[in-house]
């Protein structure tokens, strides 16, 4: 369906317009479309994708059903040509990276403490699945949500600058099925603060931040197993050493000795 023909009248059978493509990768298209004269947002995947496809209900049932704990995102979802599809709203983007305020990193860890009180896990937690949108945060992508007391069987790993060691090795090893843990939930959440502070990773991967895409995948799965914090100084960051601490700790190699939930952690940050 990647030819513009077929796109326009995909969007048609479902009362959309184009208005502009956001992502187009190998099996997934992320389009600013027009319903009703109003700009949203559709994400669809290629009929060859089964594991997409189901991903994407998941999206849509997790966004239906707790829309309190995801700021009202969902707008509709159906399957039209055998393509599964998802339209959400439009998102006023403001990016955090690098705000270096503490008050934006409660807001963050704030979110995630509701999500899990509200019994549930995000299970992509980066950088770019946040925003700060109308002075609140906003998170995206919610494929990989689940129930704090269920499994995702689609779980495959995430991102590899925000997955703790123990998925990291998983990742390397192939394994069929990942377990996604609320410790799981705690590292990435610390990796992802400790961007936002420093606008740096929060592990050394062996290059910068604009010669990574050089280094192998390989070598990112043993740099994250090896899970090599670096610190606010190496980093450039302002001192700040309870919050670094706090991110430390979040980031600890093995998972006992993390905080037991995002909830901790953000009692953590309300307290400096």
């Amino acid at each position: 369906m990647k030819t513009m023909q077929k796109i326009e009248e995909f969007l048609e059978a479902i009362g959309l317009t184009y208005v502009e493509t956001i992502a187009d990768r190998r099996d997934t298209l992320v389009l600013r479309v027009l319903r009703s004269g109003k700009k949203m947002v559709l994400k669809f995947h290629d009929k060859s994708s089964v594991d997409k496809g189901q991903l994407l209900i998941q999206e849509a049932e997790i966004l239906s059903t707790v829309p309190h704990l995801t700021n009202q995102l969902y707008v509709a979802h159906g399957t039209s040509q055998g393509v599964n599809w998802l339209l959400i709203r439009e998102i006023e983007v403001n990016h955090i990276e690098g705000k270096n305020e503490i008050d934006l990193l409660r807001k963050v860890s704030g979110f995630y403490d509701l999500l899990y009180q509200g019994g549930y896990l995000h299970g992509d937690v980066q950088p770019a699945h946040t925003f700060l949108e109308r002075d609140q945060i906003t998170v995206i992508d919610w494929g990989m949500a689940r129930k704090i007391n269920e499994s995702n069987p689609l779980y495959k790993g995430g991102f590899i600058y925000f997955v703790a060691p123990e998925i990291a090795r998983s990742m390397k090893s192939g394994d069929s099925i990942i377990d996604y843990t609320t410790h799981a939930e705690v590292y990435a959440l610390g990796a992802t603060l400790f961007m936002f502070y420093t606008g740096s990773l929060a592990i050394d991967f062996g290059a910068s931040k604009e010669k990574l895409k050089e280094v192998s995948m390989e070598q990112k799965l043993k740099c994250a197993i090896g899970n090599r914090i670096l610190t606010f100084k190496e980093v450039g960051a302002d001192p700040f050493p309870e919050l670094e601490a706090i991110l430390r700790k979040s980031l600890s190699t093995d998972p006992m000795k993390r905080f037991e939930s995002p909830s901790e952690l953000h009692q953590h940050l309300l307290k400096l």
